[in-house]
């Protein structure tokens, strides 16, 4: 790699000005410019008597120019050199002219041959020699490179800083659900303390009332076997008696009648179980559930919901 930096930086050295190939029979002018024999003709082909330099433009009263041998052995030299060296180490040449290639066209960004150069495929373009477009690109890239190297910098601090907000949003939401759980947790508390209340108290009311249906239950039971005994007392009296012992028992029996007649006439009574019976008072009486279970019916949601108040802070 060393070596093909050093072989084209004498290529350079040893290329003509106009032709931009290696010299051929080179020649030297007297402002020490050297050229191809032939392209320093063609340069002066159109000009009068006095000639100028097509490098400095010094003008020279006469078409003189030197014969540069020693110029002329480092070409053949050089030429010799490139034989023995690997042809992509020295300069690529054109596919279509095997030409070296020393002209970038800028219109097209592709290198050329100076025949190239000189066909319509390319007419009216801008060239410049290898050399002088690779460090014109390559300046050029740099400066790219150094906007990219700014732009990934920025990127850089914009990737911690997006970072870091998500780490704050991290924070941010656990904290959050944290107190969203902490404050349902103590809503259920509260509505499990609550269902667990008024099951309790329903239970409670259902044994106080379940008391007293039970033990009207065993009285109407003991009335009914009552009434049982006495109806078949009187139907045997009746069919069994004759005219003056029934006469006789009459009394008895009215009272006996009279008792089953007030019977009859209580049952039916229905009595909601929220008062105490006397004991006189119990006979043909029914004992049914109590209003205070209304309070458990509903709307349960829209009073515990009003109760929830008190927990509930802003």
């Amino acid at each position: 790699m060393a070596a093909s930096k050093h072989v084209l930086t004498l290529s350079e050295d040893l290329t003509c000005s106009v032709c931009l190939s290696l010299f051929v029979e080179p020649v030297r002018l007297d402002c020490e410019h050297n050229f191809c024999k032939s392209c320093i003709q063609k340069c002066w082909e159109n000009q009068g008597e006095e000639v100028s330099c097509p490098e400095c433009r010094a003008v020279s009263p006469q078409r003189k120019c030197t014969s540069n041998r020693v110029l002329g052995n480092l070409c053949e030299k050089f030429r010799q050199l490139e034989l023995t060296l690997e042809p992509e180490a020295v300069v690529s040449r054109c596919e279509e002219h095997d030409e070296k290639l020393k002209l970038f066209c800028e219109d097209d960004h592709t290198l050329i041959c100076v025949i190239c150069r000189d066909s319509p495929a390319h007419s009216q373009h801008s060239f410049l020699p290898v050399a002088d477009a690779t460090r014109k690109y390559k300046d050029q890239l740099k400066l790219s490179l150094d906007s990219m190297e700014n732009e990934k910098k920025n990127q850089s601090e914009l990737k911690q800083q997006q970072k870091m907000k998500i780490s704050e949003l991290e924070k941010l939401t656990g904290s959050l659900a944290l107190g969203i759980s902490a404050q349902f947790a103590k809503i259920h508390r509260y509505l499990e303390d609550k269902e667990k209340h008024l099951i309790e108290k329903l239970r409670r009311q259902k044994e106080k009332d379940l008391r007293a249906m039970e033990e009207n239950l065993r009285r109407i039971e003991e009335e009914l076997a009552s009434l049982e005994e006495t109806i078949s007392n009187i139907s045997v009296d009746i069919k069994q008696q004759d005219n003056v012992s029934f006469l006789q028992e009459l009394k008895r029996l009215k009272e006996c009648e009279a008792a089953g007649i007030e019977y009859g006439e209580a049952a039916g009574i229905e009595y909601d179980g929220d008062e105490e019976i006397e004991n006189g008072e119990a006979a043909g009486i029914l004992v049914s559930a109590g209003q205070k279970f209304a309070g458990f019916r509903g709307p349960l949601l829209y009073t515990v919901w009003k109760e929830m108040k008190q927990i509930i802070t802003p």
